[in-house]
């Protein structure tokens, strides 16, 4: 049999790019300390997707940087701007329905005061159909180092990969303590982190803003520091990283359904495992594909790890229902005992939300990313993921 390539450039993915360095960040403890230690060494740009964000967000809460360094995300913006004029930085942040934002005390909406008559470039971006919105989660420095994957910058995301039932260090600005959280991000450097940088701005000029001063940096002088956390080890070195992403029809603008065509390629093409992290799985098309696996005498085995109760009574209502049934589905399906579903809790028996977006087949194929397995995800929802990996 001849070896197969999922990412396919122009069909399943944007386009492919060198990573000298790949890391894994599970949890967004991992996620925020590279942040911390990498924003200090950014001289040309630093450039944030978002669904949401909260510059109150504590990148430290166990207290590592000291208290005379400021940790949270806004101050240490702030601060960096000040001290490097020449520093760009832009935040372009879905400019989600009030309905929502109450829900996160008006945040990103009440973060544009944080950066009123400063050079911070703080947008809100509502170029989407209605109803739909950006869910991409990307951040970009120096175009030489970049993270994507399901996390966002927020009050209520941290967590540690222990997920204790009650963590001190995981509390609101209220006081009040939030849920236990799973998350993934990818961090890449090399080309990889540039073509992300691209991604950066293909948003940036589609929500409409000024790009005459927008440009991939051009200074690659060897005295530039390393932008590399020192203390994260890198999983894979000097691969080919896919991009992949979902853009939903706007306007005279086709839609992009990149992550949607690689998902089915990769539920076909895998031999022996389906390895699947997903808050919401309440995608028809991506449980008939797994089901036809199911009902194969010689196809893969399919785990789901997933949400036992999803946190609030609109997602409970929206989605937990239709996962339920998407679940009966293949059950019904796996005619062979191939097909398992978990959900995990602390251990003391509370929930935890399994908010990463982490895809692995056949330990060949690893895809971490914003999207979810679920309609909007796949057509309707800006999203983008990583994926990396060799030949099925």
């Amino acid at each position: 049999m001849r070896p197969v390539s999922v990412f396919k450039p122009g069909h399943t993915c944007w386009r492919t790019a060198q990573a000298n360095r790949a890391a894994f960040l599970v949890a967004s403890d991992a996620y925020f300390t590279a942040v911390l230690e990498a924003l200090p060494k950014a001289r040309h740009s630093i450039l944030l997707l978002g669904w949401t964000f909260d510059p109150r967000t504590r990148l430290a809460p166990d207290g590592q940087v000291g208290a005379a360094e400021p940790d949270q995300v806004g101050q240490v913006l702030l601060r960096l701007s000040a001290a490097r004029p020449d520093l760009d930085i832009r935040l372009l942040i879905w400019k989600s329905t009030l309905p929502i934002a109450a829900t996160q005390q008006f945040f990103p909406h009440a973060a544009r005061k944080w950066f009123a008559g400063t050079r911070i470039r703080f947008c809100l971006d509502d170029q989407v159909p209605f109803g739909a919105c950006h869910h991409q989660k990307v951040l970009v420095i120096d175009d030489r180092l970049a993270f994507c994957g399901g996390g966002d910058i927020s009050v209520d995301r941290w967590d540690s990969w222990r997920h204790l039932p009650e963590d001190l260090r995981r509390v609101l600005p209220t006081r009040a303590l939030h849920a236990p959280r799973h998350e993934m991000m990818m961090m890449v450097d090399g080309d990889a982190a540039s073509a992300l940088g691209d991604v950066f701005r293909d948003r940036w000029r589609r929500a409409g803003l000024a790009d005459s001063d927008l440009a991939r940096p051009v200074d690659v002088s060897p005295s530039l520091p390393d932008l590399w956390p020192c203390h994260v080890a890198p999983h894979v070195t000097n691969t080919r990283v896919a991009i992949a992403r979902t853009l939903p029809a706007w306007r005279k603008r086709r839609v992009v359904d990149e992550i949607r065509r690689l998902t089915l390629e990769c539920i076909a093409h895998a031999r022996e495992a389906i390895y699947l992290e997903n808050q919401y799985f309440t995608s028809p098309l991506a449980t008939e594909a797994i089901a036809a696996r199911l009902a194969e005498p010689n196809g893969p085995e399919v785990v789901l790890i997933t949400t036992g109760q999803s946190p609030s009574w609109f997602d409970r209502l929206a989605m937990d229902r239709a996962r339920g049934a998407m679940l009966s589905r293949l059950r019904s399906a796996d005619a062979f005992g191939r097909f398992r579903a978990f959900y995990p809790a602390t251990s003391d028996g509370q929930n935890i939300i399994v908010h990463s977006k982490c895809s692995i087949f056949d330990d060949r194929v690893v895809r971490i990313g914003s999207a979810n397995l679920n309609n909007r995800s796949l057509g309707f929802d800006s999203e983008c993921e990583l994926g990396a990996g060799c030949t099925f």
